[in-house]
Order: structure tokens, then sequence, then C-alpha cells
């Protein structure tokens, strides 16, 4: 059994068919990454764009990693700061529902107290 070694312009034809095939499914990335109803799961998406910039990164296209990278920041960052947002607003509602209680408890106390004094 012997091995082959390729030729240089076979390595560079497999190279541009292979970026080929990455810039096809790029585009339909993009247009799948642009819907509005894929944004409904930004965890997904930025997962997404963190592999798209570390394979754009690999085939040395500093350009599209650093986009790809940037878009997965920001995405992080939003979604850390819709994460603080809800566990702020499930705070709040405890304290309403605990003042909602203590305000009840003292009207009780005053109308107790009115009636049977």
């Amino acid at each position: 059994m012997s091995i082959r070694l390729l030729e240089p312009i076979e390595l560079w034809r497999n190279a541009i068919g292979k970026l080929e095939i990455i810039n096809r499914h790029e585009c339909v990335l993009d247009n799948a990454l642009s819907d509005t109803i894929i944004n409904r799961a930004p965890d997904l998406v930025s997962s997404i764009r963190e592999q798209m910039s570390l394979v754009f990164a690999a085939i040395d296209d500093k350009a599209q990693s650093d986009y790809n990278r940037n878009i997965y920041l920001d995405l992080q960052e939003q979604t850390r700061q819709d994460k603080q947002l809800e566990a702020r607003a499930d705070q709040l509602n405890k304290s309403a529902t605990l003042l909602n209680g203590m305000l009840i408890a003292v009207a009780t106390m005053i109308v107790f107290v009115l009636f049977f004094y």
C-alpha cells in the first residue's frame, strides 16, 4: 500500500473547492441567522456565530472571523443583561408580594382595633 502525495495544484484546487463550499454555507447561515424567528433563541445563534468565527479563523479569513466574533460577543452580552433583568424582576415580584401581605396584615389589625375598642 503506497501513499499518494497530492500535487500542489491538486491541493490548491481542493482548498478552493472547500472555500467555495464554506462560502455557500455561510450565505445560507447568514440568511437563516437574520430570520427573526431564530433570534428568539439567542444562545443558539450565539453558539453558531462562535463556531463560524472559529472556522473563519482556521481558514485565515480575519474579517469574517471578527464579524462573527463581534456578533457572538454582542449576543452574549445581551443574553447576560436579559438574565440580570429577569432576576431583578423576580426579586421585585417577591418584594411586592411580601409588601402586599404586610399591607393586608396592617389593614386587618387597624380594622380589628377600631371594631373591638
